[in-house]
């Protein structure tokens, strides 16, 4: 598995699925940001956001997590979002403030 994923599945008829795992840290958070700025005009009406496996994360990847879910609201696309974590996960992601984004 590479540091960190970044996925999109599109199907026709269905939501998108964009997907995150992995290493979620300020080390990649740039990355990400750069893959996601060439994503979102792909984006249909509708998306699915699936962070799954994930093996770290930290502030950054949470702010910009954040600041999608926001951009998504501003450009009116629908979407559903699925945190798949573990207890300590879910106790940093309450304790940070965050839970409400998952």
């Amino acid at each position: 598995m590479e540091d960190y994923l970044v996925e999109i599945k599109k199907a026709a008829g269905e939501k998108d699925q964009l997907t995150f795992s992995g290493q979620l840290t300020i080390e990649h958070t740039n990355e990400i940001k750069l893959e996601l700025m060439q994503l979102v005009s792909t984006f249909s009406s509708s998306l699915s956001i699936v962070v799954e496996e994930v093996t770290d994360f930290d502030l950054s990847f949470l702010q910009l997590y954040g600041s999608l879910l926001n951009l998504l609201k501003v450009k009116n696309i629908n979407y559903t979002a699925h945190w798949r974590a573990d207890e300590e996960q879910m106790k940093l992601l309450c304790g940070s403030g965050f839970s409400s984004c998952i």
